[in-house]
């Protein structure tokens, strides 16, 4: 019932009509529905439960569409059940006063159930409307702190009179900024629910890199991606493990002026998933191994494969350039 609640086809249909068009369209499927279950009643047992399953398909109308749904809904299958079933199509006659007071018992009630279950649709579009404006809010703040903090390290590293500091300045300014844009790309429109689509997550991620600083012309990005969903945890540190791959492709797999190929897949596999990032570069031996098993780069990403459910393995691939291989556990 309450993921039902959750399921406003006012909200997420409200481009192809006015509210009206989607309630009518939700009641006739209602009533169509109701029709199926009159028939199936009458096979077992004809004139059983006169108006009863109505309210089921009244609640259900209101849930998905609001009171307009529920209440055409009401209306047309109440009368219908009162006519054909009641008195099996021969008008809306009453015989006694008992009869009468049952069908407008039927109604009031009805109504009351269409009233109710509309009031629950408007509190849980308050409360959600309130949250994504809660999340907004969270995520500008976090997105400034980030900024922050790059703008300070970066001040640090202009004043740092020893290159190797300003080096790991630099280096730090790269790995947060990578935090950052998983962030800012996580939290993005189309990735509100737990569960995160992990294709179109991923390929936001690529499109950012590829057209970030750095990034020559020369070097061309290619994406297949397959469709597949991640707990919001577990996206995350994906995210940022393909941004230190990336990072680390753009940087030390081309030497200036050579052009070159950044691949990057994900697939389902009988283990889970698995996202590959392959280049066509220099490798590992050719070039200053930006993943020593010691480093901090790498320490950082088995740490972050370990929080995404996976390992990383990193070699020289098919392509002639470095392979990463992140496989992910169901």
């Amino acid at each position: 019932m309450r993921r039902l609640v959750t399921v406003d086809l006012r909200r997420r249909l409200r481009s192809l009509g006015p509210e009206w068009v989607v309630a009518a369209g939700v009641a006739l499927l209602c009533l169509a529905l109701a029709a199926v279950a009159r028939l199936a009643i009458d096979l077992v047992s004809p004139g059983a439960l006169t108006f009863g399953f109505i309210y089921p398909i009244c609640l259900l109308a209101t849930l998905l569409a609001g009171w307009r749904a529920g209440l055409l809904t009401l209306v047309v299958a109440g009368l219908m059940a009162w006519y054909f079933v009641l008195n099996r199509g021969h008008g809306f006659g009453l015989a006694d006063f008992k009869s009468q007071t049952n069908v407008a018992l039927f109604f009031l009630t009805a109504a009351m159930v269409v009233f109710l279950a509309d009031q629950a649709v408007i509190e849980q579009d308050k409360g959600l409307s309130d949250r994504e404006l809660l999340i907004e809010e969270i995520n500008h703040r976090t997105k400034n702190n980030f900024q922050t903090v790059i703008s300070l390290l970066e001040l640090q590293a202009r004043r740092a009179a020893d290159p190797v500091v300003a080096s790991a300045m630099e280096a730090a300014v790269t790995r947060i900024g990578g935090l950052a844009r998983s962030h800012r790309n996580l939290y993005a429109a189309g990735h509100a629910g737990e569960l995160v689509a992990l294709d179109s997550y991923l390929a936001e991620l690529c499109d950012n890199l590829a057209e970030g600083p750095g990034v020559g012309g020369l070097v061309t990005m290619e994406a297949v991606l397959e469709p597949a969903s991640l707990t919001r945890d577990r996206a995350v540190a994906v995210g940022i493990i393909l941004n230190e791959l990336l990072t680390n492709a753009f940087k030390h797999a081309f030497p200036p002026g050579q052009s070159g190929i950044v691949r990057v897949t994900l697939a389902r596999a009988d283990e889970g998933m698995i996202l590959t990032v392959a280049d066509d570069g220099v490798g590992l031996k050719a070039s200053d191994r930006p993943y020593p098993a010691s480093g901090l780069g790498r320490g950082l990403m088995d740490a972050f494969a370990r929080q995404a459910g996976g390992t990383v393995t990193i070699e020289n691939g098919e392509l002639g350039g470095v392979l990463a291989t992140l496989t992910l556990r169901p």
